[in-house]
């Protein structure tokens, strides 16, 4: 009698379970970074600053990508700039991109990670460089850039 009642068991148990739960991969993460210039004597912001994206070393390509055509972003009153998903993307640094065209990271071991070079400057003022860190755990940065 129990080897007839084992398959009505075992649907009665799959019945029971979550089976709405998704094991797959966790879902990309959109990349962007922020970028403050200041001046470490006065500790204001600099207002105008430019900043542009120079290259990007990709972990799942295991190479560097430079950009073909730099363009400066001019920081504004807050001594901001913000380089989003969609300007990173158009960068062309290596990024992976979604259907949208913006750039993102993925959580896989050998493609979670980029390191961005940007050139920071103004006439007048000698260029900074700076290595950004993104990261599918962090895949979107603050920095603060001393500029004297």
């Amino acid at each position: 009698m129990l080897p007839r009642l084992l398959p009505l068991v075992l649907l009665g148990a799959l019945a029971a379970c979550d089976c709405d739960e998704d094991y797959s991969e966790p879902l990309p993460r959109l990349a962007a970074i922020e970028v403050e210039t200041y001046d470490p004597v006065t500790n204001l912001v600099w207002e105008n600053m430019g900043v542009r994206i120079i290259s990007a070393y990709q972990e799942w390509a295991g190479q560097e990508f430079r950009n073909p055509a730099p363009v400066w972003f001019l920081t504004g009153p807050t001594g901001r700039v913000y380089l989003d998903m969609q300007r990173l993307a158009e960068a062309r640094v290596g990024f992976q991109e979604d259907a949208d065209g913006n750039a993102l990271l993925r959580a896989g071991p050998t493609e979670d990670q980029a390191w961005v070079l940007l050139e920071i400057g103004a006439q007048g003022f000698t260029s900074v460089f700076a290595e950004v860190e993104l990261a599918w755990y962090a895949p979107q940065r603050f920095v603060s850039v001393p500029i004297r």
